[in-house]
């Protein structure tokens, strides 16, 4: 379970000026497939920082699973991403001269798994992601479609109990974007939170059971 309790997040657009990326947002989200939908700059990137532990609120708390992440030093907020969040970036974060696998792997360096074990785990999620077929081949002789495919086995590789997906569809055609939602179908079948954060139309029409939550300029809306 993720809880936020009156949760602000300030910037300072200037020194004599602040502004509210997030304020006031009081948040419950269980396990299933969410979706916050909001233009632009209505904070939906920002909230997910926050639950990713990349950021730290203003005010308020985030509580993941029990734990007040908000308030973890830095080392540990990396285990806790490490053990609990994937995430998926809108503009994949992957390593170019890389292959697939190489960037699969990547997360599970940091874990105390033998090589063996970690080769497995990608071998799993590749499969699962349907990108096996280009294990071996470098980042940037892939389609967008596959760099999605290859950062989403890259979110799933230490079994998340929370994923997170910054607008993923943004650089993707329709047919791949339904792609990613038939992904999606599999995963949500997995006890998982998924958290969607888009203003894409194309999720309207998911055909799958999802609690959709508005963010209009830092606010949770109707």
């Amino acid at each position: 379970m993720i809880q936020l309790e009156s949760v602000y997040k300030t910037y300072w657009q200037n020194k004599d000026e602040e502004f509210d990326a997030l304020s006031d947002i009081n948040l419950t989200i269980d396990e299933g497939i969410v979706v916050l939908k909001g233009i632009s700059g209505s904070g939906k990137s920002t909230l997910l920082s926050l639950i990713a532990g990349f950021d730290k609120p203003t005010s308020g708390k985030v509580i993941v699973d029990g734990m007040p992440i908000s308030k973890l030093p830095d080392l540990h907020l990396s285990a806790y991403r490490a053990n609990k969040i994937g995430f998926v970036f809108q503009h994949f974060n992957l390593i170019e001269s890389l292959s697939v696998e190489e960037n699969i792997l990547a997360p599970l360096a940091n874990q105390d798994i033998e090589i063996s074990q970690a080769k497995t785990k990608v071998q799993k999620v590749m499969q699962e992601v349907g990108i096996s077929h280009k294990a071996k081949q470098n980042i940037k002789n892939l389609s967008g479609g596959e760099k999605q495919r290859c950062a989403i086995a890259r979110a799933l590789v230490g079994e998340p109990s929370v994923i997170l997906c910054d607008e993923p569809t943004a650089n993707l055609d329709r047919e791949n974007s339904l792609k990613f939602i038939e992904i999606l179908k599999t995963l949500n079948s997995s006890n998982r939170t998924i958290i969607i954060a888009t203003h894409d139309p194309i999720f309207d029409d998911m055909r799958l059971e999802y609690q959709t939550i508005h963010i209009h300029s830092g606010k949770i809306g109707s």
